[in-house]
């Protein structure tokens, strides 16, 4: 496991992800840092009903 990221990426909603993968396309190590359960959390939430929706 690495101890030092070329990339340290804060958020892991849609610009957060993009990041990640155009450094893996590059051969770049990153390290994704969300503070939700799941990444997109920002911009997913869940009704009740446990449907699913992005805003």
């Amino acid at each position: 496991m690495n101890t030092f990221y070329d990339v340290l990426i804060i958020g892991g909603g849609p610009a957060g992800l993009s990041t990640a993968y155009l450094c893996h396309k590059h051969g770049l190590s990153y390290l994704v840092l969300e503070s939700g359960k799941a990444i997109f959390q920002g911009i997913a939430n869940t009704y009740p009903e446990g449907k699913l929706v992005y805003a």
